[in-house]
């Protein structure tokens, strides 16, 4: 964080995520290597300046988090910076709710004159203000924490896992097409409130089985097929009918790479993630160009680690 006491200025910076990777509904987050910058000035009006496709009214979740911190938006100008366009399944809400909550602590500090700025909040005092703002721990844990993250539904309890073991590559694919159509709230919607006792058993050993994939060199090496163990039951047959164009590009890479590359929704969406096991990052370059042949029309390549 970046702090300017004479002109009343603060920058923040968090990492983007990606949640879910198939079989982790809800449970598993993973932090990229791409961020979102938020700069905030005291000013005699509000304005956002950003060149991404967010809200720049107060409809804006920077917004509602001053807002929701005790500060007046009239009184700041927020300058936004990402890596990447703001799509859905990039972890962007996360990574800005996360930038805000530390940019309000410090400009609610100036409003009440405190002349020595204590630092930044603690990791604990962070969860439990983004997390009023984010109801979803996965990404939240993955942006503040980094590495992985394996989070416990409502109770928010997670485990840090700092690495991802060496032949474990994440690739997004981003769409170049419009797609303000789709945001979480919407792809929620889609999910049935309740699920097959099979599916939820299926999704359990998927994900202990994606745990050891990332954490372990040697897992994949043992593994019959990725796709039989990754392939989700609990979101993504439901949200297929949302993002056509996303599974489209799904089932063709699992049907002939399957042994070597997992496609799944990233997050809720439309965005796809790319996890791709090779030790040769020469066979792996190539293993993207490929990708991009195909459906470099539609698609942005972004790697994440």
């Amino acid at each position: 964080m970046i702090i300017n006491k004479n002109n009343i200025y603060v920058s923040t910076q968090f990492n983007l995520s990606a949640a879910n990777l198939g079989t982790g509904f809800d449970s598993i987050g993973i932090c990229a290597n791409k961020s979102v910058e938020l700069s905030v000035y005291k000013s005699d009006c509000f304005h956002i300046y950003t060149d991404l496709n967010i809200p720049l009214d107060k409809t804006n979740i920077v917004c509602k988090v001053f807002e929701g911190e005790g500060l007046n938006v009239d009184e700041f100008a927020f300058v936004i910076k990402s890596d990447i366009p703001a799509v859905g399944g990039v972890g962007m809400s996360a990574a800005m709710i996360l930038c805000a909550v530390e940019a309000a602590k410090y400009m609610l500090d100036v409003k009440k004159a405190v002349t020595v700025f204590p630092g930044r909040l603690t990791n604990s005092n962070m969860e439990s203000k983004a997390l009023k703002y984010e109801k979803h721990a996965d990404n939240i844990m993955a942006s503040l924490h980094g590495g992985v993250q394996l989070v416990q539904g409502n109770k928010h309890h997670t485990v840090t896992y700092s690495s991802i073991n060496t032949t474990q590559n994440f690739v997004w694919m981003l769409p170049k097409f419009d797609c303000n159509k789709y945001n979480t709230e919407t792809s929620r919607l889609m999910l049935p409130q309740n699920v097959l006792l099979s599916d939820a058993s299926h999704n359990i050993a998927g994900a202990m089985a994606l745990m050891h994939y990332l954490l372990d060199d040697g897992a994949f090496n043992n593994a019959p097929s990725m796709r039989e163990f990754l392939d989700d039951k609990l979101h993504q047959p439901q949200r297929r009918l949302l993002f056509k164009e996303s599974f489209k590009v799904i089932d063709i890479i699992n049907d002939q790479y399957c042994q070597h590359t997992y496609a799944c929704l990233s997050g809720s969406g439309p965005t796809i993630l790319l996890m791709i096991w090779k030790k040769d990052h020469v066979a792996l370059n190539k293993r993207i160009e490929c990708y991009e042949d195909q459906f470099g029309d539609m698609w942005d390549f972004v790697a994440l680690n």
